[in-house]
């Protein structure tokens, strides 16, 4: 046991003893990792969405599931993580002086609009504000915790990564897949890069009804997401056929 408590000692570096700065990249190593799984993928998940019978979410989780189990990574399969996402596991994350344990939670979503992505708020650990077209502020805190505690007694750093499929419908050419946006949201620890004020966030008016007592949700801005930090959102687009393009985009 003394051996074993010495090797954690030096190699495993608990989440809450990270800088800020590490935090940030391990979410974008993990972002890469994402991407390149579905970019290994793409020419499938093309066809799966002009074929499949269901419906464009279902099609969605299905792929993202898929494509991520083949390329599982430093998974701990014994820790189990709970939520309500398409793929979530405890895993390493591996930077180059270090290692950390991560709970990653990965979500995706098929939508016909292209510049904002919808999300419940149990699955961000950042805080979610904004302000209504009526003048309301909606000032709710995270659903996650920025760290996950398990029973192994250990802390996960909270890591969540949006896969968001952009599609069109016609009748000619049927569903077609037009692009995968891919999407690092931050860790609650980060909020004050991201989350300033009611009118500067990253956040949109979200698709819930208040009114009826649907649960608060919101939609992330890819485009507010990037000025803060280009690399938070990836691109895999894709020509009408079915070929396709990505370029990392630091």
């Amino acid at each position: 046991m003394a051996g074993r408590a010495s090797y954690i000692a030096v190699v495993l570096v608990s989440p809450d003893h990270l800088t800020d700065a590490q935090v940030e990249q391990i979410e974008k190593q993990t972002l890469r990792w994402v991407t390149q799984a579905l970019l290994d993928n793409a020419g499938e998940i093309w066809v799966e969405f002009r074929d499949s019978p269901d419906d464009a979410d279902g099609v969605g989780e299905d792929v993202t599931q898929d494509t991520l189990t083949r390329l599982s990574g430093f998974t701990l399969d014994r820790r189990r993580l709970y939520g309500t996402v398409d793929y979530r596991r405890a895993r390493y994350a591996i930077l180059p002086e270090l290692i950390t344990t991560q709970a990653l939670f990965v979500d995706s979503k098929a939508e016909k609009s292209a510049g904002s992505g919808r999300i419940q708020i149990n699955q961000s650990s950042i805080r979610v504000l904004f302000q209504r077209p009526d003048g309301t502020v909606i000032d709710v805190p995270g659903g996650l915790q920025t760290g996950v505690a398990l029973a192994d007694e250990r802390t996960y750093l909270t890591t969540t990564i949006f896969v968001h499929y952009h599609y069109e419908e016609s009748p000619i050419h049927g569903r077609r897949l037009l692009q995968i946006k891919v999407i690092s949201l931050p860790n609650g620890r980060l909020e004050a890069g991201y989350v300033v004020s009611a009118t500067n966030t990253i956040w949109n008016v979200g698709p819930d009804a208040p009114t009826l007592g649907e649960a608060q949700r919101a939609r992330i801005s890819f485009a507010r997401l990037k000025e803060q930090k280009n690399w938070r959102v990836q691109s895999i687009v894709y020509t009408d056929h079915g070929d396709f393009t990505c370029t990392w985009d630091d």
